[in-house]
């Protein structure tokens, strides 16, 4: 009777068969969309990784030119470093411990001024110290920062 179409259920089982060949029509489809979504994935994932060795064989001979930049600053500063204990016995010893109090706090011992400003921690320098400072009549220091106007 099935085979025939006759029988009591079959207009069911055809429904349920039309249903069922419905969802796995969906079901097909959404799995090859994500089988497409997985290859462009690879696809991006592998030109991220041939970039990324890319960058990296940058940074390798970015950073052997920085070492071969570095060799004769690191020399000329060892040197400099040596003759500085020996500049510093020239200098008055009223003027060690303000400097040496300025590199403790890490500040810059001498200091720039522009348009009566000093240009370290933008504080008003009077007009009179920048002008003996100028004249170098006197040394005056920033009242903000403490450092030693430069003329």
């Amino acid at each position: 009777m099935i085979d025939t179409g006759t029988a009591p259920d079959y207009a069911a089982a055809e429904k349920q068969l039309g249903q069922v060949l419905e969802i796995v029509d969906r079901l097909e489809t959404a799995a090859l969309e994500l089988m497409e979504s997985i290859e462009a994935a690879d696809l991006a994932r592998a030109g991220a990784q041939r970039e990324f060795e890319v960058l990296k064989q940058g940074l390798t001979v970015a950073r052997a030119a920085l070492g071969a930049r570095d060799a004769p600053i690191r020399a000329e500063l060892t040197d400099l470093l040596g003759r500085r204990p020996a500049a510093a016995d020239g200098v008055p010893v009223d003027y060690r411990s303000p400097y040496a109090y300025q590199r403790q706090r890490k500040r810059p011992a001498l200091v720039n001024t522009r348009e009566q400003m000093c240009q370290t921690c933008q504080t008003r320098i009077p007009g009179q110290r920048i002008v003996e400072t100028t004249l170098a009549r006197a040394v005056h220091t920033c009242p903000g920062c403490a450092g030693w106007l430069l003329p």
